[in-house]
């Protein structure tokens, strides 16, 4: 049984999805264990499955991925599409589920970059010093927790830094 996703292994429920499918990502500063994860997914397929707007329920699914990101995707072409309320309630459920597990899920200062198969946390301070000692290059493949559908994850979730905008903060 698979507890964290990566590009490569895809549950059916998000590859059924349309390419305009909603993307919302959160990550974590560390790695999750595999309980934390087991936990985790847990938490989302019990909030996904009452995850309504406007009393409607919204067809979603979300998990973990590279033991470090919590991804959900929403469906609009195939049912109703999120309202702000409905956003919020999300947003707070991830932020429990974060502090539940004593994992920082929205510190948005930490590039996280997959270097030999490993998810690497780097603060975007530091960017520069680990490119000075050729730790991360031009070509180090950072992940883009912007990326709004599902195309958009698929295509640019994983890109090399110099073609993303994270580039910025490395000179």
């Amino acid at each position: 049984m698979v507890y964290s996703y990566t590009l490569d292994n895809i549950p059916i429920e998000i590859e059924m999805m349309s390419e305009s499918s909603r993307v919302w990502i959160f990550q974590s500063v560390r790695d999750l264990k595999e309980r934390e994860i087991l936990q985790a997914n847990e938490y989302l397929r019990l909030f996904l499955q009452q995850w309504t707007a406007h009393n409607k329920t919204l067809s979603a699914y979300g998990g973990v991925f590279y033991n470090r990101f919590i991804a959900i995707f929403l469906d609009e072409e195939n049912s109703n599409s999120a309202s702000g309320c409905s956003i919020d309630a999300l947003t707070r459920h991830v932020k429990n589920i974060g502090d539940q597990l004593d994992a920082n899920i929205f510190d948005r200062e930490n590039f996280l970059f997959l270097i030999e198969n490993q998810v690497v946390s780097v603060n975007m301070n530091d960017l520069s010093d680990y490119k000075s000692k050729e730790i991360i290059s031009e070509d180090s493949l950072v992940f883009n927790s912007l990326v709004k559908t599902k195309q958009e994850f698929f295509s640019s979730w994983l890109r090399p830094i110099k073609n993303s905008w994270h580039y910025r903060f490395m000179n």
